[in-house]
């Protein structure tokens, strides 16, 4: 009667992990495609045209090309989507130009790359470059001091 416990017990807990492990939604698929991208420079004036290159590779021996053409985004601190642009990939090399837009605010902007393949991915894996931009008609507002104890006195 014991034996038979074992086997009921056994056979309960193999069924249970099969079951497990035939519903879960783990993903062993990686991110194989590697994007880098470079700008002119990383401070602008809003207006001016913001010149870009990237490359493209599948890391191995491999001649593989997952993809064909390169999403390019701009985007402003609160991740809302300035201006994009998809351009073609050619042998492994992206150049391209964003002309950023005269309304946008003084501040940091983010500009994004990647690919449809690695949309299966989360976006922090995105290729991202960090810009300033300037925009003299809406300057920084001042940082107001408390005190002037706060303030500090260099001599």
């Amino acid at each position: 009667m014991l034996t038979l416990n074992k086997y009921l017990v056994l056979s309960l807990l193999l069924t249970l992990l099969l079951h497990a492990g035939a519903f879960s939604q783990e993903l062993d698929i990686q991110n194989i495609e590697r994007i880098t991208i470079a700008t002119d420079r990383s401070l602008y004036i809003s207006g001016e045209p913001m010149w870009y290159s990237a490359a493209y590779s599948v890391p191995g021996n491999t001649s593989q090309v997952l993809s064909k053409v390169l999403y390019v985004e701009l985007f402003n601190n609160d991740n809302q989507l300035i201006t994009s642009q998809k351009v073609a990939i050619d042998n492994g090399v992206i150049t391209g130009r964003i002309v950023i837009p005269e309304h946008v605010s003084t501040g940091y902007y983010i500009l994004r790359a990647y690919t449809r393949y690695q949309e299966n991915f989360p976006a922090w894996q995105f290729e991202s470059v960090i810009l300033s931009v300037v925009n003299p008609s809406h300057p920084l507002p001042p940082v107001p001091l408390n005190s002037i104890v706060d303030q500090t006195n260099i001599s």
